[in-house]
């Protein structure tokens, strides 16, 4: 799904809080195997095996174990699933 949007406007769209750069340009949404550095990818599950995963920003819930790094930022919510519904 085409998104076009940077971290901090899909940020609002979900009422998420941002980890990382906020500015990152984020072009769509994918799978989290799917993914690319310009892309967004929702983690449903705490444990969800995303090592592979190359997506420049994944959204993830409040209490995930995940952590922004220099080329991944987070958007942190509070219901991932509500959250991608919201942006399909």
């Amino acid at each position: 799904m085409k998104l076009d949007l940077t971290v901090a406007e899909l940020a609002a769209l979900v009422d998420g809080r941002v980890e990382g750069a906020a500015d990152r340009r984020v072009d769509q949404l994918c799978s989290p195997e799917a993914a690319s550095g310009d892309d967004l990818a929702v983690i449903f599950a705490e444990g969800a095996d995303v090592a592979n995963c190359r997506a420049g920003c994944l959204m993830v819930g409040n209490d995930s174990a995940q952590t922004s790094t220099p080329e991944r930022s987070l958007i942190r919510v509070t219901e991932p699933e509500a959250a991608f519904d919201r942006l399909t």
